[in-house]
């Protein structure tokens, strides 16, 4: 959650939806306070182009202003299910990742956008390694390498690429 918006206990909301209007078809929501998360009942509205959301039990400017950084999600349940060659993100951390030789090349240790396109982002024992989530490099999701790689990512990229 963000700075807070007028003063009846609305914080302007980051939607990390596709399209970020999304967000607004959600329920229930959670919120993350303290490294828990709880469930919550928001009020959500659209806003000049962006998103305003005040949570249950939130009515003025000032316990508005103590939720920024609050995280706000929705259970995995709540979430449609992906089209044939589209993958949720947490669905692909902690894959292990293997280029087309069987080298492991490491573990999804997160994603990020660039606008361009996704990027993996490999934890290779410590060391970050980062990989286009495209398909010139990203050939399978659950590769065809032996049962020991079961559920990795194959690609096509090498060890000593930066």
């Amino acid at each position: 959650m963000g700075a807070p918006f007028g003063v009846r206990g609305f914080v302007h909301l980051r939607s990390f939806t596709d399209p970020p209007d999304n967000v607004l078809d959600y329920r229930p929501w959670l919120a993350r306070r303290d490294g828990q998360w709880m469930d919550t009942d928001a009020e959500v509205e659209r806003h000049r182009g962006g998103i305003v959301a005040r949570l249950a039990g939130i009515d003025n400017r000032d316990d508005a202003a103590a939720l920024k950084g609050v995280e706000i999600g929705v259970p995995a349940t709540s979430l449609p299910a992906p089209n044939e060659d589209e993958f949720y993100w947490r669905d692909l951390v902690g894959r292990e990742v293997r280029n087309l030789e069987g080298v492991v090349l490491g573990t999804v240790a997160d994603m990020m956008a660039t606008g361009a396109h996704d990027v993996m982002v490999l934890d290779d024992h410590g060391a970050e390694r980062l990989i286009p989530f495209v398909r010139a490099h990203v050939l399978s999701v659950a590769s065809a390498l032996p049962a020991s790689a079961h559920g990795a990512l194959l690609v096509d990229w090498q060890p000593d690429w930066n």
